[in-house]
């Protein structure tokens, strides 16, 4: 288990020992934003800063749980993303919300 998942761990620590934050050329695909509502290490102004990466409209929402909402909320955050996400025969992003 060690073999599998170190190499992992080791390049995420070092993307955020290295991370300058120059963001380059803005995206050119809408962005969704998923928080947790007690989450303690990414605050409200820490994931809106997101909506500065892209052209395009910035979908946020909040899911209860904290840091890792992924396990307490697992049902709330797939039917997001199947909403969005949306039918494969639509359009790419038509699901998309129109406002930010």
């Amino acid at each position: 288990m060690q073999a599998l998942y170190l190499p992992a761990l080791r390049n995420d620590y070092r993307l955020i020992e290295t991370y300058r934050g120059d963001i380059g050329e803005l995206l050119d695909v809408p962005v969704s934003v998923c928080l947790g509502t007690t989450d303690r290490e990414v605050d409200q102004e820490e994931a809106h800063a997101w909506s500065e990466v892209t052209r395009q409209v910035t979908d946020f929402r909040t899911f209860d749980g904290g840091h890792f909402y992924l396990r307490d909320s697992q049902v709330d955050l797939i039917e997001h993303l199947e909403l969005l996400l949306g039918n494969p025969a639509e359009p790419a992003w038509q699901c998309w919300p129109s406002t930010p």
